[in-house]
């Protein structure tokens, strides 16, 4: 049972690698953390900046390459397996937790989607870090302030994140009054340090939305548009609907299990095993119950529309209660509950790559695109009107991205010609170094100055539709200013 960590951690790696094999590009989100890891700031037009600060990190570190996101998905993954598990021993028992771990590996965000690097990743492996950190500051006396310190740390991670780590935090809290420990005093003041903590790191960012006018929060409730009544009520069914599909795998594999039979009495009746249920059923309903209450609410209380890559972290956790639901079924079972689940890993992971390795391409647009054709031909095009290096590329995030990350990935992005999003460029900059100008429509190319435009056949599967993508080179009149250094 001691390999089944070590097990579940290698098939996420496993995932990772297959997604890398069979995708000819990334996912979309990817050229957005490159076209801001451009600059280090404390806040980007959309979100928070922790996942752009990672990805950065490894590019000053290492160098540019495509292969990054992946990396750092691999990463937070097996990190949020680890933390899992560790949370599944202390709440489930050891033996169970093994269970839990591979039943939290077929849900698809950790393996169909184990490859994908965003704030949902960097999410889930904070919020689950914080949650282990509370655990072992109630385990230990001696230790308690040093992990309620680090308790601050991760939550503080989690927020600088994504904001629906609110959620999650909240449901820590309330495991913590469920279960009793907030009566003690020495929790409160350790809680009260993590909460200092996490507040001191989320500072800086506060102070820089106040100075953006809170425009990361106003894009995270999608610009005040509302849903009317019925829309409401099927975005909440579509939202679940959607929920049962990413963690169908998990489903199958302990609905096959439950099919089973089991002891007919439950050994946890001992009296000695009152206060760990009580435990137990605190801590899933702050980790699982409330946060996917919360987020399912949250479009009929306020009208926005529920996201699907929401439900990521709320059901998180999900494969903890799966597994303790299904524990007397898989001692039946035996070591044979393991074979089951490689077999369901094996299955739908040939599920997910067939489409995809096939020459129609998966269903994702982003996995199809021709992205290093792209890049090279743009590439050509560039050298061809100037001795210059390329420096900066105008367009959307997802196009212009792939000509900077499959080029030398060094020239910047002006993300939909907006300086507003990408403040780290300035107009001077712009006249004085050239640019690319990406578009899905040759209409919207600035002609002006242009020595070259081109085009590129990409199927049929851009975005609305477009069967091309369209440039046009703006070189600069000189290189006496090195384009590379933003001066």
């Amino acid at each position: 049972m001691r390999s089944i960590p070590w097990l579940a951690m290698t098939l996420v790696a496993g995932w990772v690698a297959t997604g890398m094999a069979f995708d000819s590009a990334q996912w979309g989100d990817h050229f957005e953390q490159f076209t801001w890891a451009h600059s280090v700031e404390w806040g980007y037009h959309k979100h928070p900046p922790l996942p752009t600060w990672l990805l950065a990190a490894a590019i000053g570190v290492f160098g540019p390459s495509p292969a990054w996101p992946s990396v750092l998905a691999a990463a937070c993954a097996i990190g949020n397996a680890g933390f899992t598990f560790a949370i599944a021993r202390r709440l489930l028992g050891p033996g169970v937790a093994g269970l839990a771990l591979l039943l939290w590996g077929l849900q698809q965000p950790f393996s169909a989607r184990a490859n994908l690097f965003n704030h949902n990743t960097v999410l889930m492996v904070a919020v689950s870090a914080t949650a282990w950190c509370v655990l072992r500051a109630l385990a230990s006396e001696r230790r308690a302030r040093g992990w309620w310190l680090a308790t601050g740390l991760a939550a503080g991670a989690a927020m600088l994140a994504k904001y629906q780590a609110v959620l999650p935090l909240a449901g820590i809290v309330l495991a913590l009054a469920l279960d009793g420990r907030l009566a003690d005093l020495r929790v409160r003041r350790g809680l009260a340090c993590a909460v200092l903590v996490a507040a001191a790191l989320f500072a800086p960012h506060f102070a820089w939305m106040v100075e953006h006018r809170f425009g990361t929060l106003d894009y995270a409730m999608q610009h005040g548009q509302t849903l009317d009544g019925p829309g409401r009520a099927w975005n909440v069914v579509s939202f679940l609907a959607q929920q049962i599909r990413l963690v169908f795998p998990a489903l199958l594999f302990a609905g096959l299990l439950a099919l089973l039979p089991g002891p007919a009495a439950d050994p946890e009746r001992r009296a000695g095993e009152a206060a760990a249920a009580q435990t137990r059923r605190a801590w899933l309903t702050g980790l699982l119950v409330f946060p996917l209450l919360a987020t399912v609410a949250t479009g009929p209380l306020l009208g926005i529309a529920l996201q699907n890559h929401w439900g990521y972290q709320a059901l998180q956790f999900g494969a903890l209660w799966l597994a303790w639901r299904v524990r007397r079924h898989a001692v039946v079972a035996g070591p044979a509950w393991i074979g089951l689940a490689l077999l369901l890993h094996a299955v739908f992971l040939a599920v997910t790559v067939l489409p995809a390795a096939n020459s129609g391409g998966s269903a994702r647009i982003d996995s199809r695109y021709p992205a290093q054709a792209l890049a090279d031909a743009v590439r050509r095009d560039w050298k061809d009107s100037s001795l210059c290096p390329l420096s900066i590329v105008v367009g959307p995030s997802f196009e212009a991205g792939m000509v900077s990350v499959y080029g030398d990935g060094r020239a910047r992005v002006l993300e939909d010609g907006d300086f507003t999003k990408s403040p780290w460029i300035t107009p001077d900059q712009l006249l004085r170094m050239g640019a690319t100008y990406i578009s899905t429509s040759a209409s919207r190319l600035p002609l002006a100055g242009a020595t070259r435009v081109g085009s590129i056949d990409v199927g049929g599967v851009a975005p609305l539709g477009n069967s091309r993508i369209y440039w046009a080179i703006v070189p600069p009149e000189t290189c006496a200013v090195d384009a590379g250094s933003g001066e």
